[in-house]
């Protein structure tokens, strides 16, 4: 026998209403590799230049994937719904596809625009041919062992999509890509992906596979802050893969996302005695690829250009050993300040926020074998 991989659309939605949490219980069936969400957003009117990520994206202030006291997702929540833009930002780098369609909606081919979020629970998101490897088992949400998976959609009260037109109504919709079967299926998998490889490497003869679990955090700088003396420490535990940061600028109508806030970063490791890098945010804005249709919070609204305010770090790239370099940073055996990330602020104004974003794995001991469905 063989591994079931499937990607099934639930029968289940849920529906947008401003400043509230919508619950989506999830299927219980086999290890979910990666859950693209659908919101089929309505506008109140036609749009077509204001097709923009800033708004498109706003309706997504959180989305949390968990299970009992387990978070496996989760973005930075904060009123001015930044958290969406990021990681559909963090999913056009990582090649999983523009995110939505562009042009107007004319109907009776459209009636609303179908905003595509997705959530890739290993480390390799695509295959070496270049397309979406939706099957990885890099890591996976145990789904089909867990009692009560669920979607939490935390909604903001600025319905405007776009300097003009508000929100009419949204359906969000769920689509889990598994892998199914015995845990020796399973294990025979993840030999043939070479996770088996990985796991090795770990010292952990318990160890199964990778899980999810993201950390979210919000900082609410009062002033400026010169050479690096904003300081925050990297949270604890699992591998540290990716880390982005969001400079979110208060203004009177929604929060737009600044280049002039946070203008350098460190990333110091005392213990170590090592700074893994020290340069300015510019140089991050000049090594992102190119984005489509950015909209006016990044003055181009067509032709693309790189997003302003959205700083991602790789940190497999400084690993000091081959698993960090998979992986990410281990941070399993720290304690809290093992490390330490040290920003500069040019600019500050009440209102002002620094989202941040730890994709982060921890090692699975649980069973494998699932229910085929």
């Amino acid at each position: 026998m063989v591994v079931k991989r499937e990607s099934i659309e639930q029968s289940v939605t849920g529906t947008w209403a401003a400043s509230t949490t919508v619950t989506v219980l999830l299927d219980r069936i086999g290890l979910v590799t990666q859950y693209d969400l659908v919101h089929r957003l309505t506008p109140s009117a036609t749009f077509l230049a204001a097709n923009q990520p800033d708004g498109l994206y706003r309706p997504f202030q959180n989305v949390q994937i968990l299970s009992g006291g387990t978070t496996y997702y989760t973005l930075p929540s904060d009123a001015g719904g930044e958290g969406g833009v990021l990681q559909h930002f963090l999913n056009v780098i990582d090649g999983l596809g523009i995110g939505y369609p562009s042009g107007a909606i004319t109907p009776p081919d459209l009636t609303y625009v179908p905003i595509k979020l997705s959530f890739h629970a290993g480390v390799r998101p695509l295959k070496r041919d270049g397309t979406i490897n939706v099957y990885d088992l890099t890591g996976f949400v145990p789904a089909g062992l867990e009692s009560s998976p669920q979607l939490t959609w935390t909604t903001n009260g600025n319905a405007v999509v776009d300097d003009a037109v508000t929100l009419s109504s949204g359906v969000l919709t769920i689509t889990a890509h598994r892998v199914m079967g015995s845990a020796a299926e399973i294990q025979q998998e993840m030999a043939e992906q070479g996770v088996l490889d990985i796991l090795a490497l770990l010292g952990q003869p318990n160890a199964t596979g990778f899980v999810p679990s993201w950390v979210a955090q919000i900082q609410s700088p009062t002033a400026v802050a010169a050479d690096f003396s904003l300081q925050y420490d990297l949270p604890v535990g699992g591998f540290h893969r990716r880390v982005t940061f969001v400079a979110q600028d208060a203004t009177a109508t929604r929060p737009n996302r600044a280049e002039d806030e946070l203008t350098a970063i460190r990333l110091a490791i005392p213990e170590r005695g090592v700074v893994l890098f020290q340069h300015s945010t510019e140089l991050i804005s000049g090594s992102l690829p190119l984005m489509p249709q950015l909209g006016v919070d990044d003055v181009v609204a067509y032709g693309g250009a790189s997003a302003k305010g959205f700083y991602p770090f790789d940190l497999r790239r400084n690993g000091f050993s081959i698993l960090e370099q998979i992986m990410g940073l281990d941070a399993r055996s720290q304690r809290t300040g093992w490390a330490r990330w040290e920003q500069t602020l040019g600019t500050n104004v009440s209102g002002d926020d620094l989202l941040l974003l730890t994709e982060r794995a921890l090692v699975y001991t649980g069973n494998l074998g699932t229910v085929r469905g």
